[in-house]
């Protein structure tokens, strides 16, 4: 599963999100942020921070699916950067607009 090519739009791994550290963020709405990092790749990237305060593991995971599904989705066809996503609350009743303020980020 970690071979399958839609992963490649999704940043892992320790390496990846210690450059977000001294990194501005960009404030989305309330309890959510975005940081670019700089790249020299050719596709889009997107990293996901979600604390426990955020609420049980179930919860966390159901976000991560759905950020995950849409960046399959969307990130293919936006310029080449890579950010992090973080979540300090509970976004899942406002997620999709959440998302498209993101994109209009992400674009701009």
């Amino acid at each position: 599963m970690a071979n399958s090519p839609k992963w490649g739009h999704i940043l892992k791994g320790a390496s990846s999100f210690a450059q977000i550290r001294g990194q501005r963020r960009l404030k989305l709405a309330h309890g959510a942020s975005l940081t670019f990092l700089p790249t020299n790749r050719s596709v889009a990237k997107l990293g996901i921070v979600l604390p426990k305060r955020v609420g049980s593991a179930v919860r966390r995971n159901r976000i991560r699916r759905v950020i995950r599904s849409w960046a399959w989705a969307q990130l293919p066809q936006l310029p080449p950067r890579q950010g992090v996503l973080h979540l300090t609350e509970d976004p899942l009743d406002s997620l999709p607009a959440l998302l498209k303020r993101v994109e209009v980020v992400w674009t701009s």
